[in-house]
């Protein structure tokens, strides 16, 4: 609301005598994906307006946009880097990180930081550094491709690591388990319930909850 008051108060003092301004629409978008937004949309839900004054009341409304819970239609209808942040923040949501749509993203380092913003993930962040010196563009399918085989290759690494000492089966094991540890802790840090991290990474609640408190 205080946006909207301060680009009509500018419009207002650089425009000429009897010119018209222009109306300002403005669009939230949520990028929140473990909850739905909760909070009042309308000025009217923050207030006590008394009944004999209802009439007198100047409502004032948001229009928020959760990314996270658009259709496939209303997704389909979004342009540039904003549909592949959509794409992203839905399919995450709904623990579908596979079968990424081949969309070119336009603005690489800045989706990666925005990304890292919104999960918590350094995976991210490192990427957005290093596409600095990217010279070409990538798309969607091929930067969350490398996101999914690099947690792999970790895990994988450290389970040969050890598979020296242990044996490969033992290896093979050890760096399937440090890969759900890996795994869970990006997760908790994106702030998912014990629950579901422990549904989603294969691990018990007890191993969960001794991550959270390490």
């Amino acid at each position: 609301m205080l946006y909207d008051a301060m680009g009509y108060f500018v419009q207002s003092q650089n425009s000429k005598s009897g010119t018209k301004i222009v109306p300002i629409f403005t669009r939230v978008l949520y990028f929140g994906y473990t909850k739905r937004w909760n909070t009042p949309r309308k000025l009217s839900d923050l207030c006590v307006v008394p009944p004999n004054l209802a009439s007198r009341f100047q409502e004032y409304k948001i229009e928020v946009i959760e990314l996270a819970w658009l259709t496939d239609e209303q997704i389909e209808r979004l342009t540039g880097d904003l549909k592949v942040l959509a794409i992203f923040l839905r399919k995450i949501r709904l623990k579908q990180i596979d079968d990424w749509p081949k969309l070119e993203i336009k603005y690489m380092s800045e989706i990666l930081q925005l990304l890292y913003e919104i999960t918590g993930q350094q995976w991210f962040e490192q990427q957005a550094s290093n596409s600095i010196n990217l010279q070409r563009r990538m798309n969607m399918c091929e930067l969350f491709e490398k996101y999914d085989s690099d947690l792999i290759e970790q895990g994988r690494k450290l389970g040969l690591d050890e598979g020296k000492k242990l044996g490969l089966d033992e290896g093979k094991k050890l760096g399937l388990d440090e890969k759900a540890s890996s795994i869970a802790r990006n997760l908790i840090a994106m702030s998912m319930p014990e629950d579901d991290i422990a549904k989603v990474t294969g691990l018990s609640l007890e191993e969960v909850q001794a991550l959270i408190a390490s």
